[in-house]
């Protein structure tokens, strides 16, 4: 408590420090003097440690009128009359794919900053280790793990790269190329959505062959290789580029190399910390982290991509293998085989189309969209049976027709598939496992 105190006499002065642990940058985001957050003081304290090594970090932006600062931060050297609307046009000079971009508002967490370097490279910086906490210990050794040129090279390794490791005192950052959180909203199609699934489920199983288990497998923990805003034509970004997928985030993670033993003592701080915690979590037993990462990925792709499983008749079993008990579960790697033949089959179906409303031909994988309203998180359940998969397919139509569609969004998702087969929407529903298909 001492600590704590300390600290906030050091932020209500508006002077730069250093917390003493990780612990203590946890609270950060609890002091805002003046309107500008703690955690800003604590990054320009290390401002120059990190632009001796070539990186720019960015600073709060600042109100003229009321001398407050808002808590998102913008490239270093832009001023407020640059910012017109949500953000500033800049060329960019590094993105993925070599697009004009907007540069969007960034609410900084306690533990990462966004920076620049001189070449425009976009970049964040994470402080991961304080070099005595045993979550941020792990981290670094995971992170320093895949980092090796082995580890690196292998296709399969879906995690976020790291650039460089900086020390500074006791703490030990990661510099990670800035990407963008996953976003719901940019997977809309069929094609898109088990491609996100394919490339996760084999960065996962690509953990586990490695012996690391992540423990918090949710949307928050997966990025895309590209960051910011696109132009008109290529929103959104999943639809027309070719989106890679990295893994972030193994604060909750275990490292169980040289060790045969998959069981893992109970985590009961995982029922807090995890967003989908995995039934055996709360079991007080010794428990299996490969198959509970089984568990979050199968339901993550239950609350988002329900509608797949009237699309095709394979999707739904999948679900049903990777969310039954864990003695039953199949791995990781069997998950990422089932998706990827399902992924290819698609490819290379040799009649993709089918008819919309308007009697015109539609290719079933990119020109049907899923549902754009779901059910909250954390309310769903896999369906075992045919009176389950009806009333979860009930509960998702009174779901969208909470928010009914307006004639301009009707005309838009003319050829929506849904989960219901209700009107002229739907091309496709689900009975147990068993799919039908209408061509209208």
């Amino acid at each position: 408590m001492d600590q704590e105190v300390g600290l906030r006499c050091r932020a209500e002065k508006d002077e730069p420090f250093l917390p003493e642990t990780l612990a203590q940058w946890k609270t950060l985001w609890t002091m805002t003097p003046r309107g500008v957050s703690a955690v800003y003081l604590v990054w320009q304290h290390l401002s120059g440690v990190f632009l001796n090594r070539g990186y720019e970090l960015y600073v709060p932006r600042k109100n003229h009128d009321t001398d407050m600062f808002f808590s998102q931060v913008y490239p270093p050297g832009c001023v407020d009359s640059t910012f017109p609307g949500n953000g500033v046009n800049l060329e960019d000079t590094h993105s993925t794919f070599g697009l004009r971009r907007y540069v969007e508002p960034y609410c900084p967490p306690p533990f990462d900053w966004p920076a620049t370097t001189e070449s425009g490279h976009e970049t964040m910086i994470k402080v991961v280790s304080d070099g005595r906490d045993a979550a941020g210990l792990c981290e670094l050794r995971i992170l320093k793990h895949l980092a090796r040129d082995d580890k690196r090279r292998d296709p399969r390794n879906r995690t976020l790269p790291v650039i460089e490791f900086v020390e500074h005192e006791q703490y030990t950052f990661a510099v990670f190329p800035r990407w963008t959180y996953y976003i719901e909203s940019d997977i809309k199609t069929p094609r898109t959505a088990i491609e996100c699934c394919t490339q996760v489920t084999e960065g996962l199983a690509f953990l586990h062959e490695n012996r690391i288990a992540h423990l918090d497998v949710y949307q928050s923990r997966f990025q895309f290789n590209f960051f910011g805003f696109v132009p008109d034509g290529f929103h959104p970004v999943a639809e027309h580029l070719p989106v890679k997928y990295g893994l972030v985030e193994f604060g909750a993670s275990v490292f169980m190399d040289g060790s045969l033993d998959a069981l893992v003592p109970p985590r009961p701080d995982l029922m807090i910390l995890a967003r989908k915690p995995a039934p055996e979590f709360s079991s007080g037993q010794p428990f299996d982290p490969f198959a509970a990462d089984v568990w979050q990925m199968g339901m993550f792709m239950l609350e988002h991509f329900y509608d797949l499983t009237g699309f095709t008749p394979q999707f739904l079993p999948i679900l049903q293998a990777m969310t039954c008990l864990p003695d039953a579960r199949i791995s990781m790697a069997e998950a990422h085989r089932r998706l990827r033949s399902l992924r290819d089959a698609w490819r290379d179906d040799p009649d993709p189309y089918v008819l919309d409303r308007y009697s015109r031909p539609v290719n079933k994988y990119t020109g049907t969209y899923l549902n754009i309203y779901r059910e909250r998180l954390g309310k769903v359940t896999v369906p075992a049976d045919d009176e389950e998969t009806c009333a979860l397919r009930d509960s998702m139509r009174r779901c969208q027709l909470v928010h009914k569609l307006d004639s301009a969004s009707i005309f838009r998702y003319g050829h929506m598939l849904q989960v219901d087969p209700d009107g002229d929407f739907s091309i496709g529903w689900v009975h147990g496992n068993n799919v039908h298909t209408a061509r209208q």
